[in-house]
């Protein structure tokens, strides 16, 4: 049944086409409405826990899976030992103070996931204007596609830091999370901190697929719109 509504899923993507991007199969979305299942970094441990990765637990709807190219991430919580613009309690997945590093990922096992979205800072106490960039991979490490936000990066802890979120026709594999902060020599980087993911998983059909069908589909003809003007 499940292949099924993928098809159906596709069928909407391949109408998009070009009007989405290279990668029709993925949509960008901006809140965390339309992933109900959550994962919450506490699962590693408390604030100030050290990951050595690759490291996973079982949580959501198999299992997730951390790693960084600088080897070891960091659990913090917003208000103890973090003070950014999460909301208050908060746990967070980062990396060490002032590691730079090429990769941040987040991998899935155990159940498809089809959605996923978190809210996203720099770290290593960056403040100011940033470009946060999610990448997402199927099995094959093929690049399914890419959603960006622009954000503020404040010491607020009032909840603002942007929501990064995106769904895809395809089963998503991993993703991996960037910063852009406008370094000399780092025109992007892993060194940044997350909160809980919002999940898509294990899709029940067909109302979700037509969900995820109806929103692809609008956009287009949103986009086409536009570009009659």
């Amino acid at each position: 049944m499940r292949k099924g509504w993928v098809s159906v899923a596709l069928a909407a993507g391949m109408v998009v086409g070009a009007f989405v991007s290279a990668h029709a199969s993925v949509i960008q979305v901006f809140n965390r409405s339309s992933l109900p299942t959550t994962f919450d970094w506490n699962s590693f441990g408390p604030a100030g826990t050290v990951i050595s990765t690759p490291e996973s637990r079982p949580g959501g709807p198999g299992t997730v899976t951390v790693a960084s190219s600088v080897g070891t991430m960091l659990i913090h919580q917003e208000g103890v030992d973090w003070h950014g613009n999460f909301a208050v309690g908060d746990s967070l997945l980062a990396l060490a103070d002032g590691d730079r590093s090429d990769s941040f990922i987040v991998s899935f096992s155990g159940a498809p996931v089809f959605g996923l979205g978190t809210q996203i800072q720099p770290a290593s106490g960056f403040f100011g204007s940033f470009t946060g960039i999610m990448e997402l991979f199927s099995a094959s490490n093929t690049l399914l596609g890419e959603v960006t936000i622009a954000g503020n990066s404040t010491n607020a802890e009032d909840n603002s830091a942007p929501f990064l979120g995106a769904m895809s026709t395809t089963p998503i594999d991993h993703a991996d999370f960037l910063v852009a902060v406008g370094f000399p020599g780092f025109p992007t980087e892993g060194d940044l901190a997350i909160n809980q993911l919002s999940l898509l998983a294990a899709v029940p059909e067909p109302a979700t697929a037509l969900v995820l069908g109806t929103a692809i589909l609008g956009l287009a003809a949103t986009r086409r719109q536009r570009s009659s003007k």
